[in-house]
This record gives structure tokens, C-alpha cells and sequence, in this order.
């Protein structure tokens, strides 16, 4: 997936080890033997999954669904009121991102829990955008899990990663203003 994106996205640096989540837990001196996670996922950003700094893709695949996300998961503060002061700056660049009928259609809202008390700088503009007020800024679709098993799969990731690529570069160009 990473040699499929770059030839879409040049500018991404990073190699499978940055990319997969760890899979297990050390259980050698455990009782409890149970996975750490019954899903195998990776996050697709340039720098690996560790860079905050940039929104990216992840992909999950268990026995139950097929996940795909994209955009930014819980940034650090600073990030945080990077993003929230480049949507407040230009919210017709961001509105035209997410409700563009394509982007509707593929993903439906853009996704991220909110805050539940606004800061005072940041109720005026959070009357004219509503998504200020998000924590995270991301995208996801569901796959049923016997796409696991097609020949396809990687077309129908890079499918979602296209759809999703308007709203990543528009976080993407605000995160790292030129």
C-alpha cells in the first residue's frame, strides 16, 4: 500500500515498520495469554505512525469489518489550534472539502469527537463552523470482512484513499503552511 500511495503522493517517506501496529503483547510471563489486539492495522503517513503532524490513512482488518480512516486522530495541542485556526481562516475551502457530494457520498461526515466546553477565542468561530470544536478531524468507511479475501482489496483502499485525499490535503496544507 505505501509503493501504491506513493505513486499517487511522492512526498511520502516511511517503510512498513514505521507503518504496522505492534500485533502482540509480550505474554511469555503472562497468565492471560489473549491477543493485544485481534486486528491487524497500520497508519499510512509520511514519517510513520508516530508523526502527529501530518493526517494520514489507517486501515484495520479483522474478522469482523474491514476499516478505513483518514485525517488527523487526536493532534497535541499546538497541532490542535493549527488546524482550528486554518478551518477558522478559510471555512469555505474547508466546507468545500466536506460537502462535496463525492465526499458525502463515500464517507458521509467528517468524524471526531467534540469538546464539551468551548475556550472564549473560540465560540465566535465556532458559531460559523461547528467542526472547530472537534478533537480530531478523520473520515471512515466499513468494508465487509470477505474483501479480505478478493484480489482487490488494495484497489478498493486506494479508492477510499483518493475520495478521502481532498480532505488530507486541506488538513495537510494547514498542519504545514507553504
Amino acid at each position: 500500500m505505501i509503493a501504491r500511495i506513493q505513486e499517487e503522493n511522492p512526498d511520502l517517506y516511511t517503510t512498513p515498520r514505521e507503518s504496522i501496529f505492534r500485533i502482540n503483547r509480550d505474554i511469555r510471563f503472562s497468565k492471560d495469554k489473549t491477543p493485544y489486539k485481534t486486528d491487524r492495522s497500520a497508519f499510512i503517513v509520511d514519517g510513520g505512525k508516530k508523526n502527529k503532524s501530518k493526517p494520514g490513512i489507517h486501515f484495520s482488518f479483522s474478522a469482523d469489518v474491514v476499516l478505513f480512516h483518514a485525517g488527523v486522530f487526536m493532534p497535541e495541542r499546538e497541532m490542535l489550534s493549527t488546524i482550528r485556526h486554518g478551518i477558522a481562516t478559510d471555512p469555505k475551502g474547508f466546507r468545500d472539502v466536506i460537502e462535496s457530494p463525492d465526499f458525502v457520498k463515500r464517507f458521509g461526515e467528517l468524524r471526531g469527537e467534540q469538546m464539551k466546553r468551548l475556550p472564549a477565542n473560540l465560540k465566535e468561530a465556532h458559531s460559523k463552523e461547528p467542526y472547530i470544536a472537534n478533537k480530531s478531524f478523520y473520515v471512515k468507511t466499513e468494508m465487509p470482512p470477505e474483501v479480505l479475501l478478493t484480489a482487490d482489496l488494495p484497489d478498493k483502499i486506494m479508492h477510499n484513499y483518493q475520495f478521502s485525499r481532498p480532505l488530507t490535503d486541506f488538513l495537510g496544507s494547514i498542519m504545514q503552511p507553504a
